[in-house]
């Protein structure tokens, strides 16, 4: 009886409680979110990469000089700085978010 439970217990040890902590170990050190610090952080990255274009990465990805209107907008920071685009729909109902601004450089080209 003593080694049919033991058995038992080491089937469970394998099959259940050693994926268990390999997944919760895994998801510690590979997925944890970031501190409050680190996100404030990548958002001030963020807001200076936004505020400083970088056309001639750009147009060196590109291979040909970025339309005047692309330049424009980019200089325009009250726009940039506007945060989230929503679009308002006829029929008066709540606005549609659409998108955001992304910094005009070579790092966003690489982001998925």
């Amino acid at each position: 009886m003593k080694e049919i439970l033991l058995t038992v217990i080491a089937i469970v040890a394998i099959f259940l409680a050693l994926p268990i902590s390999l997944l919760w170990l895994r998801d510690r050190k590979l997925h944890r979110l970031p501190t409050r610090e680190e996100q404030e952080e990548m958002a001030r990255k963020f807001d200076m990469r936004l505020r400083s274009p970088n056309f001639p990465e750009l147009e060196d990805h590109f291979g040909h000089p970025l339309p005047a209107p692309l330049h424009a907008l980019y200089n325009d920071l009250d726009e940039l700085m506007l945060g989230d685009i929503d679009v308002l729909p006829p029929d008066g109902s709540d606005p549609i978010y659409i998108c955001f601004y992304v910094p005009a450089d070579a790092e966003s080209l690489r982001s998925p």
